[in-house]
């Protein structure tokens, strides 16, 4: 599982994330079962490059 953090919320989220753990730990143990994915990020506004030979 990756999980990521924004910096600027890192001692807020720190807080929550062995509860977070804990609570994802006992869901499994009841039996449920998980798939977490990774997708790449999305990037909308992507410049893109043009070359003219002149």
């Amino acid at each position: 599982m990756k999980i990521d953090i924004p910096y600027d919320k890192f001692q807020e989220t720190l807080q929550n994330l062995r509860t977070t753990i804990q609570t994802i730990l006992a869901l499994r143990d009841s039996g449920i079962t998980f798939q977490i994915r990774s997708y790449p990020p999305r990037y909308y506004d992507e410049p893109t490059w043009e070359s003219y030979d002149e």
